[in-house]
């Protein structure tokens, strides 16, 4: 009898280590389940899986309006050629060495018969307003003036080289 009352505690003993280890792993499945789950939760998540919207860069034209001593380039480019307005309004890389207000004033006093942008009413003015602007303008490539350096030619949208003078102050 004594030999099955240690058999019944042994058994017991061995059952209830069994139920320990059921117990230990269900809560080590627990465990990992619930850091699985706050670890895979990200804290902006609650836009039902849309991405955040994406920031729109504004265009050369949009920056343009903007400044109030560019004004005579944007109406120069709404005046001159309505495919340059597109090319500047465009994703893409295009640099504009933007003339200011003062620069088309200086223009003007060049130009004979021409006193302001509303004088370019004909084709042939509009042409030449358009070839100027162009000059202005290079494509494929993005220019700062900490990546200029003197002499260095330029392909511009006109076709022509425009040589970098870093002499002259402005």
């Amino acid at each position: 009898m004594l030999k099955q009352y240690f058999r019944g505690t042994i058994y017991g003993f061995e059952k209830t280590q069994k139920m320990k280890k059921k117990t230990l792993r269900f809560r080590a499945l627990l465990l990992m389940f619930v850091t699985l789950l706050i670890f895979s939760c990200k804290k902006n998540d609650d836009n039902g899986g849309t991405p955040p919207p994406v920031e729109e860069k504004p265009t050369i034209v949009a920056l343009a309006k903007k400044v109030n001593v560019l004004s005579s380039l944007v109406k120069a480019l709404e005046i001159a050629d309505a495919d340059l307005i597109e090319l500047l309004s465009q994703d893409g890389t295009t640099t504009v060495f933007a003339p200011t207000n003062g620069a088309f004033n200086e223009l003007f006093s060049e130009l004979e018969g021409i006193n302001s942008l509303n004088d370019f009413d004909t084709v042939e003015e509009k042409e030449l307003l358009s070839k100027i602007l162009k000059y202005h303008i290079i494509t494929g490539k993005s220019y700062y003036s900490s990546n200029l350096s003197d002499k260095k030619q330029l392909k511009t949208l006109q076709t022509e080289d425009l040589t970098v003078n870093l002499d002259i102050s402005i």
